[in-house]
């Protein structure tokens, strides 16, 4: 975590391309206390998710669906913490929410809508897009995530649903 927030960007990618090893400590993050994931979703969030040096080809390769889905699982942990109003859960919806809703931020790409980005060329062009173009996603790792969330089981799995959805309009027609 040093790394993370001591480090320039060259750093920063350089640990985030060993994935393995990072991910390996955060496998088992389920069973962690709530400081302890209070302090990784803090890290992650403002230092490598909000940083605008870091490519979002490294974020992508980092935050990839394994790692998405261990944090998924703590949206099971509701237990109240003692001197606090928040659970381990909402901790990690906000993380969710600042890492997958904020387009050109984090792993959410900025899309053109309905619309693909070869029918907004140039408002004179009228030519269906072909069906080739209509299937493209940018957002593939949110397309992913979303098959994994339970909005139906989950309150805020279903508030991060909605919100994936509004920042990604792309997604709502595959």
């Amino acid at each position: 975590m040093a790394f993370f927030i001591r480090g320039d960007a060259t750093v920063k990618k350089e640990v985030l391309e060993m994935s393995d090893l990072f991910q390996a400590a955060l496998k088992d993050i389920y069973n962690d206390p709530f400081t302890l994931i209070k302090q990784v979703c803090t890290v992650l969030n403002n230092n490598i998710s909000q940083d605008g040096e870091l490519s979002r080809t490294v974020k992508l390769s980092f935050f990839n669906t394994s790692f998405l889905m261990s944090l998924l699982r703590l949206y099971t942990r509701t237990e109240a913490i003692p001197g606090s109003d928040q659970t381990v859960a909402q901790e990690v919806h906000g993380f969710m929410m600042a890492l997958c809703t904020t387009p050109g931020v984090g792993i959410c790409f900025q899309d053109a809508a309905w619309y693909p980005p070869s029918t907004l060329k140039s408002p004179s062009s009228v030519e269906k897009p072909s069906s080739d173009s209509t299937k493209h996603i940018f957002n593939k790792a949110l397309s992913r995530l979303l098959t994994h969330l339970r909005p139906t089981e989950n309150i805020l799995q279903q508030e991060l649903t909605v919100a994936i959805l509004t920042a990604c309009p792309e997604l709502v027609r595959p």
